[in-house]
């Protein structure tokens, strides 16, 4: 199916949001009133959020000079700094052993009393500011007076309406529900937060994860607790719009800033990414506060003056290691430009080489105290726990505990690009019309108007940055990942940009009425489309516990009834989705050593062999005695799956479970 055969659905598709379709076997459980069982975690979701930024805006005084940002810039930095604060604070608090609700809705009540009082008494004092100041800053400020300001907020808050509506039901996702999920629950169940040998995916970086943690800590309960901290990470995608809202504002005009941020909330990718549970939202965000950062950290005056800027630099940084602490590929996509960027920038400001490299080490220097402060805590945290700081990455070079050679083989190749071909099938040619034209879930607006940028008369060596910088996240997405497509989403806010510039390169009427047109057109179908089953779970209305029901699967179903109330524990085999569990269970990815093989067979590492002989009956059985195993699970379709795709041990066959029944 292609767009032109979905759009004359898409009356029929908004009206079904609105008023879904009443079949006879569900009927009783969609319905509007369902909205109410939503109260709860959006009540959780508003608390979390606002002592974030609180928080925030407290850090944000402290660290980013004064003068600088005007009001919504700093709402933007301050909930940049306030997220990336409390996933370490959650992190520490969780390491230590204290995911206390008490303590948790104690420190976020803090910082919502400390800026709410702070903010009250702002508005009675006079303001001190200078009138330069005062004058720079309301230059700046936006007017809701205009039509297109309304409309645009009016467009731009329907889809956020949908937007978060399905991130609060439960998820689907495989990914979600085997670690993005998995991992909190586990650190929520444990009471702590700690090294899970069975799942390597928990020791990435989980900056988006803690503020899942941090939310099941709030509600008391990990199941409810999940969907609030999806909630909350749905607020990464009108955060990134107002990101970009303010810097069309700044260096193109106020129409390009609205319609950046439109383009980038209509976009079907980010009603995707924002309704799961996946940490791209929060790359995507703070690669975007990464680049607006460090572009107001380099324009207007002297960069040689580094003491004007170096709280500005260490913010950057932070910026930059925020997003690297939501997902490892970041380095790569904002660390690494970022550093080179600055290098450059320092090179370039003074005429004696001694004083550029003295500019550009100090530069560098406060912008690596910035990265540290955000990314160091999950590199000590993997360090300590399996002396690899970056674990499971580059164990050929730094080595590490938990992990070998026949691990890393496995690993690098399901996460590497499998060629790199030019044209041809799936050849580099392929990939770029995918990302441009092709991808099911791309607005045409994106780089329809992007182009155009290069027509708009002024900030014309900005505009080619940023195209560079797209072309780099590109090629860096192309040539160093596996090319999974959710990964080239954090790109979306910088062409969004560009489109918004492009499309007010000209004032003449005629081309004002065909972009709006096209704009309408293409705004209209992503409405349509977005609310639909195309677009992710659009189960907007249901019922919370049909819900539940329906996604979890048969067989988990089964065993939470039949084990509800029982003394059990479940020892899964080739199941590792297991986040809607509500027994206890032991379980491993298909990236870990098998915890059968561990347990069963007389050489628990060999991958390749199936004719390892077992364990004396006697051992296997204490084994289970001493681990409290009641019941084995074993997931066949999954063990298939993974022996054409990723690999699986040999050793696990049907054989093995008949030999298990009879001893």
């Amino acid at each position: 199916m292609v767009r032109w055969q979905i759009f004359p659905e898409v009356p029929g598709l908004l009206l079904n949001a609105l008023l879904p379709l009443q079949q006879e076997n569900i009927a009783q459980h969609i319905g509007w009133g369902n909205l109410a069982q939503r109260f709860d975690i959006i009540l959780v979701s508003l608390y979390v959020m606002a002592g974030v930024g609180g928080l925030g805006h407290w850090l944000l005084r402290w660290i980013y000079p004064q003068g600088v940002l005007d009001t919504l810039e700093r709402i933007v930095f301050s909930f940049a700094i306030g997220i990336s604060a409390w996933s370490l604070i959650t992190l520490f608090l969780g390491l230590m052993g204290f995911l206390s609700r008490p303590l948790f809705m104690g420190i976020l009540l803090l910082f919502i009393f400390v800026e709410s009082g702070r903010a009250s008494r702002k508005r009675t004092l006079p303001n001190k500011k200078s009138d330069q100041t005062k004058k720079e800053i309301l230059h700046n400020e936006t007017s809701l007076s205009s039509w297109l300001s309304r409309l645009c907020l009016g467009v731009m808050g329907f889809f956020f309406l949908w937007m978060f509506l399905g991130a609060l039901l439960p998820s689907t996702d495989f990914d979600v529900r085997e670690y993005h999920l998995q991992g909190p629950k586990e650190f929520y169940q444990n009471g702590a937060v700690s090294f899970l040998p069975h799942n390597v995916y928990t020791s990435f970086p989980f900056l988006t994860e803690m503020l899942t943690l941090s939310a099941m800590v709030v509600r008391g309960d990990w199941y409810l607790g999940a969907l609030a901290g999806k909630g909350l990470l749905v607020c990464f995608a009108p955060l990134t719009a107002l990101a970009l809202f303010c810097a069309g504002r700044r260096w193109f005009s106020e129409t390009a800033g609205w319609l950046a941020a439109l383009i980038f909330m209509t976009t079907p990718w980010i009603h995707r990414i924002s309704i799961i549970a996946y940490a791209e939202g929060g790359v995507t965000f703070f690669l975007f506060a990464t680049l607006f950062a460090m572009m107001i950290a380099l324009e207007k005056t002297n960069f040689a003056n580094i003491k004007q800027r170096k709280r500005q630099l260490l913010f950057v940084g932070m910026m930059a290691g925020s997003a690297m602490a939501c997902k490892y590929p970041a380095a790569l996509t904002v660390v690494i430009p970022l550093f080179s960027v600055v290098s450059v920038a320092g090179l370039l400001s003074e005429k004696e080489m001694k004083k550029r490299f003295s500019v550009t080490l100090q530069s560098l220097c406060f912008m690596g105290a910035g990265l540290l402060i955000a990314m160091g805590p999950w590199l000590i945290k993997n360090t300590i726990e399996t002396k690899n700081p970056v674990y499971p990455l580059v164990y050929s070079l730094v080595g590490g505990d938990h992990w070998d050679a026949a691990m890393d083989a496995k690993w690098k190749k399901a996460h590497s690009p499998t060629h790199h071909r030019l044209t041809g099938n799936r050849g580099m040619i392929f990939w770029m019309e995918d990302l441009t034209a092709r991808s099911d879930w791309l607005s045409p607006l994106l780089y329809a108007f992007a182009p155009l940028a290069f027509l708009v008369m002024k900030r014309k060596r900005m505009i080619g940055l940023l195209w560079l910088y797209v072309f780099f996240l590109f090629f860096a997405w192309w040539g160093l990942t596996h090319r999974l497509d959710r990964f080239w989403v954090p790109m979306i806010p910088v062409a969004a940009l560009l489109a918004g510039a492009g499309m007010t390169w000209s004032k003449h009427i005629v081309w004002k009425s065909v972009a709006g047109t096209c704009c309408a057109v293409v705004i209209f179908f992503n409405a349509g489309f977005n609310v639909s089953a195309l677009c992710g779970n659009n189960s907007y209305l249901y019922d919370f516990s049909y819900l539940k029901d329906r996604e979890t699967s048969p067989s988990f179903k089964l065993l939470n009834s039949s084990l509800q109330g029982k003394e059990a524990r479940v020892l899964c085999v080739g199941e590792a989705e297991v986040f809607n569990t509500e027994f206890p269970v032991v379980y491993n990815t298909v990236f870990d050593d098998s915890i059968f093989q561990q347990w069963t067979a007389r050489d628990g590492k060999d991958q390749a062999n199936k004719d390892i002989p077992m364990k004396e009956a006697t051992a296997i059985r204490e084994r289970f005695r001493k681990e409290k195993i009641t019941h084995v699970f074993i997931n066949w379709e999954e063990i298939l799956r993974y022996r054409t795709s990723y690999g699986y041990t040999n050793y696990v066959t049907p054989a093995r479970f008949t030999l298990l029944q009879q001893m």
